[in-house]
């Protein structure tokens, strides 16, 4: 039943003047309700000059802008399609077997404007959520992890996230998920349905979200400013994650080591370090990784990239936080300090290594021979002597090592580089054990 028919009560006339009344109003009506002071807030403004109408023709295809009509226009126009007056023409409207639900959207009208973007609205509620945008205002706060948010729905779909309440599942695969419409936006990967198109390049998203995103790459509209440095973002996740520098705010805790991270990925990335979880392996030598940057780095040591330069020495290095480590040697910083004995290390995990030294503490073990080692790394070097695994290769020669470190001194047999040089007699080495057993000379030599 249209919402015409359930208007109308047994035995009353149906003509479509009385339809169009049942629906629009009489005009008789509407200019009594005018007299009365009972009008639209957006006709008012049009009446007074604030808003200026759409010419003819503005809108693709040269039709009219027909959202922008008056009550008693669309009235009439809609008494022109139902008696066959008029053109006939239904152009800017889709055919339904429920007109009138189609037609009520003309009704509806946008009479709420955002003073800053000139965005319209049909509610007064949808308006004021809009305009925290614009203000940052975010009133509805976790109490979990003090995150905030500006509207009640997105907090109270948010505090899922922290109770693990996943109540909708996938049919196809069994993925949980706390908001059902992620659960809808997961299906399209398995239909492949993309529904949502930039006008502008022509590429498709699943969720809408991402599209209002996309778009600002064109629009070059950056909406969430951060109050403190003024820095502006394209993405209200990515000013939540900035602002937690300011604050020093940490709300991802890990419960097995009581460690916290300024962000979920961080964590979750922290968390495989307990469960033993390297996910992301290297195609060419066979090495796993907790995190997927990590990988991406390393593939470069394969193919000799290191894009991270000293400003020192020249130095390359494969990632960036192998310079940070490597600037280290040049300061001398070391601020790392052992609490047992206090010596400093510029590492982090060098100086977890060394705590071990006083503990004696050996959590790496082989699985062939059951060696314990204080290093992860120290294992993965040991265990290619049971693989007999070398997969460090000279690009110049072919000659394959186990170690890194032991293709990096065969290089130099190539390059003739020799960067370990004595400081008693100025001789220089391509090997540091090298230059210590040369050293060795002079100590002799001073204690006779």
């Amino acid at each position: 039943m249209s919402y015409v028919e359930s208007l109308r009560k047994p035995g009353m006339a149906t003509s479509v003047n009385e339809e169009a009344n049942l629906l629009w109003g009489s005009p008789e009506s509407a200019e009594a309700e005018k007299a009365e002071g009972h009008i639209c807030p957006r006709e008012a403004s049009e009446s007074q000059g604030g808003w200026g109408k759409e010419e003819e023709g503005n809108l693709p295809g040269g039709r009219e802008d027909k959202s922008f009509l008056q009550g008693g226009d669309v009235r009439q126009l809609w008494v022109q399609q139902r008696e066959g007056e008029g053109n006939g023409s239904r152009e800017g409207f889709t055919e339904s077997a429920q007109p009138d639900a189609q037609w009520s959207t003309h009704k509806a009208e946008k009479c709420h404007q955002c003073p800053d973007c000139g965005k319209s609205f049909s509610q007064s509620s949808t308006l004021s959520a809009h305009l925290r945008i614009h203000t940052g205002e975010r009133p509805y706060i976790c109490p979990d992890c003090g995150r905030g948010f500006t509207q009640l729905a997105h907090l109270t779909q948010h505090q899922g996230t922290h109770s693990g309440e996943e109540p909708y599942r996938c049919a196809d695969c069994g993925k949980g998920f706390g908001v059902s419409s992620r659960l809808v936006a997961h299906q399209r990967s398995h239909t492949g349905e993309r529904p949502y198109k930039c006008p502008e390049c022509g590429k498709s998203f699943r969720v809408s979200s991402v599209l209002v995103v996309h778009q600002r790459i064109h629009s070059g509209e950056r909406p969430y400013k951060c109050t403190d440095c003024g820095k502006s973002f394209n993405v209200s996740s990515n000013l939540i994650k900035h602002q937690r520098i300011h604050t020093g705010q940490k709300p991802y805790k890990c419960t097995e080591c009581g460690r916290s991270f300024n962000e979920s990925s961080a964590l979750i990335a922290h968390q495989r370090l307990h469960k033993g979880e390297r996910p992301y392996k290297c195609p060419d030598c066979g090495k796993s990784f907790n995190v997927s940057s990590n990988l991406l780095e390393h593939q470069g040591t394969h193919r000799g990239q290191k894009p991270y330069k000293c400003l020192e020495c020249g130095k390359g290095f494969a990632r960036s936080a192998h310079l940070s480590q490597h600037s280290r040697t040049h300061t001398g910083e070391r601020p790392y300090k052992c609490a047992e004995c206090g010596k400093g290390f510029a590492v982090r995990s060098h100086l977890a290594q060394h705590c071990r030294v006083h503990t004696g503490e050996r959590p790496y073990k082989c699985a062939d021979c059951g060696k314990g080692f204080t290093a992860r790394s120290s294992l993965t070097t040991h265990r290619r002597t049971h693989t007999g695994e070398r997969p460090y290769k000279c690009p110049e020669c072919g000659k394959s090592f186990n170690q890194n470190s032991h293709l990096a001194q065969h290089w130099r047999t190539h390059s003739g580089e020799r960067p370990y040089r004595c400081p008693d007699c100025g001789r220089s080495f391509g090997d540091s054990s090298a230059l210590i057993k040369h050293q060795r000379i002079h100590l002799q030599e001073k204690a006779r």
